[in-house]
This record gives C-alpha cells, sequence and structure tokens, in this order.
C-alpha cells in the first residue's frame, strides 16, 4: 500500500501535467492487515445490504438519507472494528451503491427507448435479433408489436419510464399494451437487474484502500505519551527530581546502570519523536506547495476568463476561520472539514489578490439563502432545496442546488428589491 498527493492539469496533453507527485510511504502487507481488509470489505457488504433497493427503478435517495440508514449498521460493528475503518466502510459502501444504482437505471431507460433495435445478422430462425430484450423475445413478438413498443418507449421520459416499470412490477398494465409486451418489459427489467445488481466485495479480487494514523491502530499514540511519560517519570525518581521536572541531556557523574539505561532509552525514543514530527512538517511542506501551485492555476484561469469577456467575479461572502489545534471540534472528519475551510480561505485571498492585480471588479454578494431562493418570483424559502435539488415552489422547476446558486449570485448585481404592495382604502 502507498499513499501519494498529485496535482495535475494542462490543455489535454498527458505529457508534463504531474506538477507535483509526493511520496508518503509504503508499507508491506501482514496477516494482520489482511485480516483487517477482510472485516472492511465484510462491513462494507452489510452497509450496501441495508439500503440496495428491492427495485432498481426505485428513486434514488438523498446521501443523507443514505447516510442516515448506513450510520445505524455502522455502529453495530462496535467492538468488531475501529470506528475509523467503520467510517470507511460507509463511505466505500455509499459510493458503489449509488454509482451501480445510477448505473442501473440510466440502463433499462437506454434499453427502453431503443427497444426496436436489431443486430446486424439474423437468427437461425431468420429474424434479427432484438439486442435489448432477452434472446427469446426476438422471435416471440411480431414487428406490429416491437413498432408499438417503440412508439410507447418514445413518448416517456426518464421518471415516467421509472414510474412506469414500477407500475408494471405490480401488475398495472399500461394503457394500450398487450400482455406478451408486458412480459417483455418485465423481462427486460429483470435482465438489467440481473446484470447490475448490488455491488458486492469478493475477498479475493476487491480492492480496498486503507490510509493509516495513529487513530486507526489501537493504542499508539496513548502508548507512545504513556511510555515516554513513565520513563521521565523513573529518571527523575532516580536522580531525586520532581516528576515534572525536564531531563537534562547530559547525564553527569552517574553510576547507576538502570539510570544510565532509562535516559538513553529516553532520549533514542525522543529522537524518533522528532523525526516523526520532521517528516510530518515536510509532507506539510509540501501539501502546501500543491496547494499554492494549483491555486494559482486556477486563479489564473478565472482572471483570464474575466478579462476575455469583461466581466466582474462575482461570490459569496464567505467566512471561512481554522480551528485551532486544541479546539474539541477538531477532530475525526470535523479535521478534514477544518482542511478543506483553511484551503478555501487560502483560495480567496489568492484570487482577490490577482482580481486586484488585473484591475478586474470583485463583488463580494450576502450568501444567504443562495441556492434555495427563487428570483424570478421573490421567493425565499429553504424548502426549496432537498439535498443537491433546488425545486422552486412555483413552478416546479428542478435545477441542480449549486448551479442555482451560481445563477442567483450572477444576477445579484442587476437585483433590487420587491416594491411594497400598496393596499387601497
Amino acid at each position: 500500500m502507498m499513499g501519494a498527493g498529485q496535482v495535475a492539469y494542462g490543455k489535454g496533453q498527458p505529457k508534463g501535467t504531474e506538477k507535483r507527485m509526493a511520496e508518503l510511504g509504503r508499507v508491506s502487507t501482514s496477516a494482520d492487515l489482511g485480516r483487517l481488509r477482510l472485516l472492511v470489505l465484510e462491513a462494507c457488504d452489510r452497509m450496501a445490504d441495508e439500503v440496495w433497493p428491492a427495485s432498481i427503478t426505485a428513486d434514488i435517495p438523498p446521501g443523507k438519507d443514505l447516510d442516515a440508514v448506513m450510520l445505524a449498521t455502522q455502529a453495530g460493528l462496535k467492538g468488531t472494528l475501529n470506528s475509523v475503518w467503520a467510517e470507511k466502510a460507509r463511505l466505500i459502501a455509499k459510493s458503489a451503491v449509488q454509482k451501480q444504482w445510477k448505473r442501473a437505471r440510466n440502463n433499462i431507460f437506454g434499453r427502453l427507448r431503443h427497444i426496436a433495435t436489431v443486430g446486424d445478422k439474423p437468427m437461425p430462425g431468420g429474424c434479427r435479433r432484438l439486442v435489448n430484450l432477452p434472446e427469446e423475445w426476438s422471435s416471440r413478438l411480431t414487428e406490429a408489436e416491437i413498432a408499438h413498443l417503440q412508439t410507447f418507449a418514445d413518448s416517456l421520459d426518464f421518471p415516467g419510464a421509472m414510474a412506469m416499470f414500477r407500475k408494471l412490477a405490480v401488475g398495472h398494465v399500461p394503457c394500450g399494451l398487450t400482455t406478451a409486451q408486458c412480459e417483455a418489459l418485465a423481462a427486460m427489467l429483470g435482465a438489467t437487474q440481473e446484470r447490475y445488481g448490488k455491488p458486492t466485495w469478493q475477498a479475493d479480487e476487491a480492492v480496498v484502500q486503507l490510509h493509516l494514523d495513529y487513530r486507526c491502530l489501537v493504542g499508539v499514540r496513548p502508548a507512545l505519551d504513556s511510555l515516554l511519560g513513565r520513563l521521565k517519570h523513573e529518571v527523575n525518581r532516580l536522580q531525586g527530581r520532581p516528576s515534572d521536572a525536564a531531563v537534562d541531556q547530559e547525564l553527569v557523574g552517574a553510576d547507576d546502570g538502570r539510570l544510565v539505561g532509562l535516559h538513553r532509552r529516553f532520549f533514542k525514543l525522543l529522537g524518533v519523536v522528532g523525526r516523526l514530527k520532521l517528516l510530518r512538517r515536510q509532507v506539510y511542506r509540501v501539501i502546501d506547495g500543491l496547494k499554492r501551485s494549483w491555486f494559482g492555476f486556477v486563479t489564473t484561469k478565472l482572471a483570464q476568463l474575466c478579462r476575455e469577456h469583461k466581466a466582474a467575479y462575482v461570490r459569496e461572502n464567505l467566512t471561512i476561520l481554522a480551528e485551532g489545534k486544541e479546539s474539541p471540534g477538531n477532530k475525526g472528519r470535523t479535521f478534514n472539514k477544518v482542511l478543506n475551510n483553511g484551503s478555501k480561505g487560502q483560495f480567496l485571498r489568492r484570487m482577490s489578490a490577482k482580481l486586484k492585480w488585473y484591475g478586474i471588479p470583485e463583488v463580494v454578494v450576502p450568501s444567504f439563502f443562495t441556492s434555495s431562493t427563487d428570483v424570478r418570483h421573490s421567493c425565499v424559502d429553504g424548502g426549496q432545496r432537498r439535498g443537491e435539488m433546488f425545486t422552486a415552489r412555483a413552478d416546479g422547476r428542478k435545477m441542480h442546488a449549486d448551479v442555482h446558486a451560481a445563477l442567483t449570485l450572477a444576477l445579484w448585481p442587476i437585483l433590487r428589491p420587491r416594491p411594497a404592495l400598496v393596499i387601497a382604502a
């Protein structure tokens, strides 16, 4: 296993696009890591079982709803799997389920929209195979039935097709279709569900990334701190000094062999800790260089676009503060958010400086409700956003929430307050 950081960019040319690469080390596989891998794969299977639908035509729930179910399963792994690995398994399973579910729905819709497509070579009976239906249906359906199915399929959009398959599964016959046509559609759905089933992780071929830090291994950091503390306490006790006193690096006139051995062991261990901290600082410097290089590239591109189109740069007024090292919120997933927020703040400062250099106007817009405001109807309603989807309350218009927020920001400079209603006496 290995870890590395990389930023790649360019104009489509593969040569020279990898600008930074930081090698973070390798660990050989051991029996313990092998057992850990099996436990993580089993956890992935359990979590996928909890959320995989009975039918692929069911609407894919938002990520938060999937998390709510999978977190309950994750809690049940306590005592069996470290919380870090359990969370890793949840993230792996969630991503795999979402991708497979989406892939299956797209496949069945594509099959339906091209249900009359036939292969180039004729079958033994002389007719050409319907490539999107199980093979036996190529001879069971007449040309008229196939043409009617194609006309029916052309009349359905994606949501309508999924709703039709759900009704078909409970015995509802779509208007105008014969029993044979309904059975053909059911067979097509069955073939897709068989091909795109629940994601599974086979022990002999599945790949899982195991990122190691002190939280993942039982007792590593506490044991290290405890060992240094015990050595310090014992060295000071043998020298008749307070237990919390600093240990002198030079041991003068000591005849006690045990004291000499403990003193040497303490500074040897302290040297190991110092080297680890030095390596960590080196990695942080490399990561900082990666961010600076990437942010420089992105901000230059944005400034070029503004100059090319004679445009201003409009952004949200985001107040992003990095938490202190000792903050109680600076743990686990929150720590990842801290790093992300730090990167956002660094990007915003870099962007503002570059815009000033080129003389490009920067418009900072209040960030309140940008993704849940319908400027067309002067409607501010947090209920218009559900997960990643914005749905207008006035007319049902749907759009990705982030795209909608970007359009709201772009329109902000030309918006004006809604005039107050005047009620006649």
